[in-house]
């Protein structure tokens, strides 16, 4: 029995310096049974106050669970379980044989919760043809802890048949990371380009609501009223907690009407049309291919790439910049100095949350 290793997928912190988490380290390898059959074989660690979720999950839970898909079966026998077709991603979706999961009551989901800590493993077997030198897959999890939960990923993997050279063109840069004047990231430029959105915005009681980030750009701009971006998720406790203890103050509430109001949900699986970035080391390394095709992965994406942090809540006040090397700037306190991002532990203060609102409106006024 011979084992082939395949790649080691170390999702380790991409910005150190801008505090993104990144509690799993996966793995995947081929086992060759013979005979055209394989074992493909995945493997991840999981830091400690961590868990990722097993496949199986309850029927309309809004828990995303660890998911295995294929684009292409043609050729491929998979003897564990049958491909289930998924129109979401045009493709099939199996289930692979996993450890038995802890199964826990938790009460903020109000739900039976399936998942696993420190480690777990994933195993398919599979029969192909002869001519076939590749399997080309996909996997998606959520990692959580106990106050918060990390956007889903989506991620292409490769598992080579044979030791054939699976080297890969890589491009760098995507239009997810935007140019924001006075963001204290050290990061380097990367290139911006044209987006599009579907109008999602609502008004309300003088409040402008919207669920794009490049609708609230524009509406910035026909309204002249700065912008309140908000990471947030529907599975996400601090963002609850927040939004309930600090944006129920009168005076709060009051202040937000005068921004055009972003809300950006980073796991609502929303459709949009499919497409792939490369994600790369700061030596110009290829770090792994990310599919987007939901609004959430848009969101969680241009978080991660612009804003350095993966984790929500985080709120930043910014206007369209005036500057044309910028695409925005974040806003500016009565000393010049930009105000920025607020995660929940600086936000979770009613006066200090209020004062940043109004030292932003100052500014834009």
């Amino acid at each position: 029995m011979k084992k082939l290793i395949v790649f080691v997928f170390c999702l380790f912190s991409f910005f150190t310096k801008s505090q993104i988490e990144d509690p799993t380290t996966w793995s995947f390898d081929i086992e060759e049974l013979g005979d055209g059959s394989y074992n493909l074989l995945a493997n991840v660690k999981i830091d400690k106050g961590w868990h990722i979720y097993s496949q199986y999950q309850n029927p309309g839970s809004f828990i995303i669970s660890t998911s295995f898909y294929f684009k292409n079966i043609d050729g491929i026998k998979f003897i564990d379980s049958e491909a289930e077709k998924v129109d979401f991603l045009d493709g099939f979706k199996v289930f692979f044989s996993e450890d038995n999961p802890i199964e826990k009551f938790v009460p903020v989901q109000d739900e039976i919760a399936r998942y696993f800590e420190d480690n777990a493993s994933f195993s398919q077997e599979v029969e192909v043809q002869e001519d076939i030198t590749q399997i080309d897959a996909i996997y998606e999890f959520m990692v959580c802890d106990d106050q918060q939960c990390l956007p889903p990923v989506m991620v292409d993997i490769t598992f080579p048949l044979n030791k054939k050279n699976t080297s890969r063109d890589v491009e760098c840069f995507n239009n997810y990371r935007r140019n924001i004047k006075g963001l204290n990231l050290l990061n380097g430029e990367i290139e911006n380009g044209e987006f599009d959105y579907v109008p999602q915005s609502t008004i309300n009681n003088n409040r402008i609501t919207t669920k794009d980030y490049f609708e609230a750009i524009e509406l910035s701009k026909k309204y002249n009223k700065p912008i309140l971006v908000v990471f947030t998720g529907m599975a996400c406790v601090n963002c609850r907690k927040l939004e309930n203890q600090i944006w129920s103050d009168p005076e709060v509430n009051k202040l937000i009407s005068k921004y055009i109001l972003a809300q950006l949900y980073v796991d609502v699986r929303k459709e949009v049309p499919e497409h792939k970035i490369d994600e790369c080391y700061a030596d110009g390394r290829w770090k792994k291919s990310k599919i987007i095709n939901t609004t959430g992965k848009q969101w969680s994406t241009l978080q991660t790439l612009t804003f350095g942090k993966n984790t929500q809540p985080l709120h930043i006040i910014l206007k369209p910049s005036e500057d044309p090397n910028y695409d925005e700037e974040l806003l500016k306190d009565e000393n010049g100095n930009y105000l920025q991002p607020k995660s929940y532990r600086d936000a979770n203060n009613v006066d200090v949350y209020k004062n940043w609102l109004k030292q932003g409106l100052n500014d834009f006024n």
